[in-house]
């Protein structure tokens, strides 16, 4: 009997992603989405627009689509209101959760995917899943309470509930709010000769969408109840070599100058994360090279 996944914020970066890994496996699930706007991406099944902060509307999508995987996606970041995070990342996954349980449905198992936001800073910013978590900005402390509710909540209704922590994405149609996507869309405009970036040397844990959502389907499916994983590369990066990517695949015809404008209040040295545990539990790995993730951006960005 072929098997039912949601996919909540199915109409974002992630979603569409998904949809498409989803619908390239042999045993394909049935993929039904939920977002806000008023359509969906390509390769669904069934879509709702809904806003699962509303009681009502997660209700009667349980009795019209009861699901046996939940990958949540669904939430905001800057440059949402601090209201807005916390609505949107906590409320609606305690709403989500609950309206599960109340459908009465054995089995479901809920992937909530998380950020490696949540974690607290270390000097040497190599993090896993056993250091201490609560989150240091507006963003990361919602998305901690929002994975520590959905395991509470979990464990209380019989669902099981397994986190997905994940670190930097990139990946052809990265958003520009990210770095990566910012610097991808000037080095992609023919007509930009200067482009100002902020701290270069920070590094950071640069994964792939394409790894990333392979990663969340074998969490789903797989993962053990109750635990948290990592979903990253193990490797930090410089945003300098980025730059030189970049600067590589335009055939170097623009000029770089760091703007101290840019340099973030919070702006970290080095953030990249421990993937033992996700490669000791699975048969999951990272795919794809920075390089290749790069390329694939840069070649969409043009199109």
């Amino acid at each position: 009997m072929t098997s039912t996944v949601w996919i909540t914020g199915v109409t974002g970066f992630t979603g569409k992603h998904l949809v498409d890994y989803l619908n390239q496996l042999p045993d394909r699930p049935r993929i039904v989405g939920q977002g806000r706007s008023e359509n969906g991406p390509e390769g669904l099944d069934a879509y709702y627009a809904v806003d699962l902060t509303q009681n009502n509307a997660v209700y009667q999508l349980v009795q019209d689509e009861p699901p046996d995987f939940v990958i949540h996606l669904a939430a905001v970041t800057s440059p949402m209101s601090d209201a807005d995070k916390w609505h949107v990342n906590v409320a609606a996954c305690v709403n989500l959760i609950r309206g599960l349980a109340g459908s009465g449905k054995k089995g479901i198992r809920f992937l909530n995917v998380g950020s490696a936001a949540e974690y607290l800073s270390k000097a040497d910013g190599y993090l896993s899943e056993t250091d201490p978590v609560g989150g240091e900005s507006v963003y990361g402390r919602s998305k901690w309470a929002q994975s520590r509710l959905a395991l509470d909540l979990g464990e209380q209704y019989g669902i099981d509930v397994v986190i997905a922590r994940t670190f930097n994405l990139i990946g052809p149609g990265l958003p520009d709010k990210w770095v990566a996507g910012s610097l991808c869309k000037q080095f992609a405009q023919s007509g930009a000769e200067v482009i100002k970036v902020g701290n270069t040397k920070s590094e950071r844990d640069f994964l792939d969408i394409r790894d990333a959502v392979a990663a969340y389907w074998i969490l789903a499916t797989h993962g053990v109840a109750g635990q948290s994983y990592n979903v990253c590369t193990g490797q930090p990066t410089k945003i300098e070599k980025l730059i030189d990517l970049f600067s590589a695949y335009s055939e170097n015809r623009h000029t770089v100058e760091i703007d101290k404008s840019r340099f973030q209040r919070v702006d970290l040295d080095r953030v990249y994360g421990d993937n033992s545990k996700i490669l000791s539990a699975t048969t999951w790995k990272p795919a794809i090279s920075l390089e290749q993730s790069l390329q694939d951006m840069f070649v969409e960005a043009q199109a």
